[in-house]
């Protein structure tokens, strides 16, 4: 819809720019010859159709890269990141082809460091646990390993409720 409006602005500046001085140029040609004559007419209809033809051609191949470009940002919007435009230019359009691609290769970097960095602080985090259980246990000669048999029996007890609580689940 956006490329729709874009379209039809850009036919009526194109109409706007072509149009209107040929139809002035017919009209002061009128105006001088003091009648209409076929020649002034057929040239002001040439010249209308050769207005519409350049309007339509230039919104064309402006908005078809519009239309990959915004398909690209909803693909990044939806953290489909890494993607790249296909825009071989060397125009305003090209330039912003390759800023997009390059925000694109950026963000999917950043995305894979932020994921690692998350990973290595959950890693961290189950270690620091580990650790702490340990230090308790192991303060006690009587409650060295508990932490480790509490922890493997939970674990059992989970596999064994699993199957249990997915069928409670599905009622």
């Amino acid at each position: 819809l956006a490329a729709l409006k874009l379209y039809g602005l850009i036919i009526t500046g194109v109409l706007l720019a072509a149009a209107v001085p040929t139809a002035l140029v017919a009209v002061v040609a009128v105006i001088y010859a003091h009648g209409i004559t076929v020649p002034i007419l057929i040239a002001s209809a040439v010249g209308l159709a050769l207005s519409v033809v350049l309007a339509l051609t230039v919104a064309r191949r402006v908005t078809r890269p519009l239309d990959s470009f915004r398909a690209f940002a909803m693909n990044v919007a939806q953290g489909k990141y890494g993607g790249q435009v296909e825009h071989r230019s060397e125009d305003e359009l090209g330039e912003l082809a390759k800023t997009l691609n390059y925000m694109s290769a950026s963000i999917e970097a950043y995305d894979a460091e932020t994921q690692r960095l998350a990973d290595d602080v959950e890693s961290g985090y189950l270690e620091t646990i580990v650790a702490l259980a340990n230090s308790l246990d192991s303060k006690d000669p009587y409650t060295r390993g508990h932490g480790q048999r509490v922890a493997e029996l939970a674990v059992s007890i989970g596999r064994k409720l699993q199957p249990v609580a997915v069928i409670a689940h599905s009622f």
